[in-house]
C-alpha cells in the first residue's frame, strides 16, 4: 500500500516536471495537455546562460554526496529515516575539507 502511493507520487512528480520543463522549452501558446504556455514563459536568456555552472555545481554535489555515503553508512543504517541528513552533514565536511585544504595548500614562491 506505502509502495504504490510512493510510486503514484514519484509518478505525479515526474509528471510535472517533465510539463513544467516543456513549457519552458516550448513556444508560447496553450499546448495539448492543457498548460497555458503564456502563463509561465520561458526564463530570460541571462539565466539559461548559467546552465553549464549550474551542471558543475550539480556534478560537484552529486560526487560530494557519492562519497559521502559510504562514509554515512559507517554511522548509521541506510535505511535509516536519518541517513540523507547524515549524508548531508558529511558530505559538507568534505566540502569544507576540500576549500580548507585549497586554502592552506602551499604555494611555491618565485625566487
Amino acid at each position: 500500500m506505502v509502495r504504490d502511493a510512493l510510486k503514484r507520487a514519484l509518478l505525479t512528480m515526474r509528471t510535472v516536471v517533465v510539463r513544467l520543463n516543456s513549457r519552458m522549452l516550448d513556444s508560447p501558446g496553450t499546448a495539448a495537455d492543457g498548460f497555458d504556455r503564456d502563463q509561465y514563459p520561458a526564463p530570460p536568456a541571462d539565466v539559461r546562460k548559467n546552465v553549464p555552472e549550474q551542471m558543475f555545481m550539480s556534478l560537484i554535489a552529486r560526487i560530494l554526496l557519492l562519497l559521502a555515503a559510504p562514509i554515512a553508512a559507517l554511522f548509521v543504517a541506510r535505511d535509516a529515516l536519518n541517513f540523507g541528513v547524515v549524508q548531508m552533514v558529511v558530505a559538507t565536511i568534505l566540502f569544507t575539507a576540500m576549500v580548507a585544504a585549497a586554502a592552506f595548500w602551499p604555494r611555491r614562491r618565485p625566487r
